[in-house]
């Protein structure tokens, strides 16, 4: 079967079988389905991190349950019984592992043995069930695991051949805390499950397909084996990275991260008060949570995927833009202003999007816009780069200082002399 193809009827069985609201549906090719499936299945077969967030009975974990069963080849029961739930009582023997105490018990030799919890020992899905129930101190355990995919106990390592993560989160209430910024950082996504309102036959008839994932026999033409998913992976780096794109994402993450006084906007420290930028997206953040990282290291991919799956053969920056309002909602946090403005507009968006990843969305295509007016001259700046004419990229970059922080950048790198130590 068609890579695809494939994709569409995992998609299909899974906005049929468990309900999901349609009124954040997501455009693939000649194909439409919610957003939180598309990228749900999209982290579970590329190794992914995926924030969900939504009020309780929403859907979160039961779609995420049925999302590692198809993406992994799994009987469902096994997914629910390896999830890590969210708690102020969780222990690292809880969520990690633990001695193995009848080894020791027995005495067969004098060495420490560990005993993987389920969370651990499955293959592929980690699923964390309300997230943001665990203490900053027990969300600590979990950054190595989610970032490397190593388990570590004792003086024993559990590696990970191939892991996907998923995380649930609802929305804040008196048994739950925020999560810290260094677990917010090792999500590539966040996504908003809304619940189903006025649609209480059509959930109701969703329930007897969910009994298919219960049996693998039941339903082999939807699972993913290793081989699928290398397949899909493969093909998704088919997919070429045009210059532009490139450019784009390089402009993007000057405006969230660069600052021309200070480097970039250290958390803690005074606003520059700088107000050439003003009108940019780094003056309407106030902090700004790995974006460079946060993209280089996974949003790509799911870029490419989409074009894929769209019957594209190179990543556009429109695609971008619509993958990265999920990629930045959860790592930018917006200045009171910038909410408020968001908030009266979003009153005509269809999409019913959070205010966060609504915001993100409405900067991001202001960017975009901004980008494509710079175009010519960043164009012109990357060409004399390439052919290591500088004194001709310092003219363009200089002939552009103060209007974009990709172009102050460009002109403190290169004008900036390395630091002296023989020298007060």
């Amino acid at each position: 079967m068609d890579i695809t193809d494939k994709f569409n009827k995992a998609c299909d069985y899974l906005q049929t079988s468990y309900f999901v609201s349609l009124s954040d549906n997501y455009q693939l090719g000649a194909k439409a389905f919610p957003a939180p499936i598309v990228f749900s299945m999209l982290a579970g077969l590329l190794n992914g991190k995926i924030l969900t967030i939504g009020v309780p009975g929403s859907g979160k974990t039961t779609v995420e349950e049925a999302v590692g069963s198809i993406c992994y080849n799994l009987p469902i029961k096994t997914v629910r019984a390896s999830i890590l739930h969210g708690s102020g009582d969780q222990t690292e023997e809880k969520m990690i592992g633990r001695p193995d105490l009848a080894y020791l018990h027995r005495g067969e030799k004098s060495e420490e043995k560990v005993v993987w919890s389920n969370f651990a020992n499955i293959p592929g899905p980690k699923i964390i069930d309300e997230v943001n129930r665990l203490p900053p101190a027990k969300q600590n355990v979990l950054l190595d695991v989610i970032d490397r995919g190593n388990f570590c106990y004792l003086n024993e390592v559990l590696p990970q051949d191939e892991m996907s993560v998923f995380a649930t989160s609802n929305y804040p209430d008196a048994g739950n805390t925020v999560l810290i910024d260094p677990l917010r950082d090792r999500f590539d996504m966040s996504i908003e499950f809304l619940p189903s309102a006025g649609h209480v036959g059509a959930a109701r008839k969703c329930k007897p397909n969910k009994a298919l994932l219960e049996e693998i026999a039941n339903c082999k033409n939807l699972l993913y084996e290793k081989d699928d998913r290398q397949a899909f992976r493969e093909a998704i780096n088919t997919i070429s990275e045009p210059a532009e794109f490139k450019l784009f994402l390089d402009y993007l993450t000057c405006e969230t991260s660069y600052d021309p006084q200070t480097g970039i906007r250290r958390p803690g420290e005074p606003d520059t008060g700088n107000n050439h930028y003003q009108n940019l997206l780094n003056r309407r953040i106030k902090k700004s949570i790995g974006c460079g990282r946060g993209i280089a290291n996974g949003t790509v991919d799911y870029m490419k995927a989409i074009a894929h799956l769209s019957g594209l053969s190179e990543v556009t920056v429109p695609i971008a833009v619509s993958v990265l309002e999920r990629s930045l909602a959860h790592r930018l946090e917006f200045t009171p202003e910038a909410l408020t403005q968001a908030n009266k507009d979003r009153n005509d968006d269809p999409h019913k999007a959070p205010l966060s990843q609504y915001c993100a969305r409405k900067e991001l295509k202001k960017v975009a816009q901004r980008f494509y007016e710079h175009l010519p001259d960043l164009k012109a700046l990357n060409t004399a780069l390439y052919c290591k004419k500088d004194q001709e990229a310092i003219a363009i970059a200089t002939k552009n200082l103060r209007i974009h922080p990709y172009f102050d950048k460009t002109h403190s790198e290169m004008t900036t002399k390395a630091y002296d130590p023989t020298r007060l």
